[in-house]
């Protein structure tokens, strides 16, 4: 139920043209998927790859570093000068980011991306806004979260989709996840 998460489907490669070719540049997995092929203008930085690449390959969780042969491009340098060029391979690695849960007395929980401060995912643990939520923790992969309430029950929510995938109505005294 909560193992690590299948991979996602790798999308077919995307083909952006930036109306000026300068240099054609492939982005790859670091598995060798190719993502993209992109037609970058030799002024870019890592600033103009990460715009032209953001909604196919950045989730709300993670930081996307870019690395060209054994260097990592550093944002503010320029391709040319980190010695990107025509037919030149970009690796993009995912870099997850640091998440933390809290729990709430309004029957919520929620996951915070620690770098922004954001709130990524909220999970309504209870219709019954009275009951409180005591406790949460993730799963050792961090595709679950597992909730307990002050009722006696405990959830199991996918971090990926926020759904809640079992809850488990217990017996007796409060549980702690």
């Amino acid at each position: 139920l909560c193992s690590s998460r299948s991979p996602r489907p790798i999308p077919p490669p995307l083909a952006v043209s930036t109306g000026r070719l300068a240099m054609r540049i492939s982005v790859l997995t670091l598995g060798g998927d190719e993502l993209a092929v992109l037609d970058a203008d030799a002024s870019w930085t890592l600033k103009e790859i990460q715009l032209h690449l953001f909604k196919w390959i950045e989730t709300p969780t993670t930081s996307l570093r870019f690395l060209h042969g054994s260097s990592e491009l550093a944002p503010g340098v320029l391709l040319v000068e980190a010695g990107v060029s025509d037919g030149s391979q970009l690796v993009v690695l995912r870099i997850p980011s640091l998440t933390v849960i809290t729990t709430s007395h309004d029957g919520t929980a929620k996951i915070w991306d620690v770098d922004t401060g954001k709130c990524v995912r909220s999970f309504e643990c209870s219709e019954d806004y009275d009951i409180e939520v005591v406790s949460a923790s993730f799963s050792p992969d961090g595709a679950c979260v597992v909730t307990t309430s002050a009722d006696g029950s405990a959830s199991i929510w996918s971090t990926e989709t926020g759904l809640c995938l079992r809850t488990l109505e217990c017996q007796g005294d409060v549980l702690s996840a």
